[in-house]
């Protein structure tokens, strides 16, 4: 029996952008609320992440734990549905809050900005 290929597999994401917010140094010397929208090659990291995401056609649903903000919905829009999540007191708790929103008919694919 053959593994099926990547693109084949049909997984539903949780994509991690909480982060320290605008105390974080990488955040403080880009001028932005956060680590993920630091621009890198002229877009924000978590843009980059979504692009990556909207590219790939074994995309399930996909929710994204972030603050809930326009500056972190607009690097998100990259033309994919998406639910945000509230990030909560850490990466584990967050994970456990975005798991809790998909049904598990799926695997999961869990992804950091």
């Amino acid at each position: 029996m053959t593994e099926p290929a990547v693109a084949d597999v049909i997984a539903d994401v949780i994509v991690l952008a909480g982060d320290r917010g605008p105390d974080d140094p990488l955040a403080q010397q880009a001028g932005v609320a956060g680590k993920v929208l630091v621009p890198l090659a002229g877009r924000a990291l978590l843009t980059h992440v979504m692009q990556a995401l909207a590219d790939w056609s074994g995309r399930g649903r996909v929710r994204l734990v972030s603050a809930d903000s326009e500056d972190y919905q607009a690097a998100a829009d990259v033309g994919i549905d998406y639910t945000r999540v509230e990030p909560q007191s850490g990466p584990a708790a967050s994970l456990s809050a975005a798991l809790e929103q998909l049904p598990g008919q799926h695997p999961v694919l869990v992804l950091t900005a």
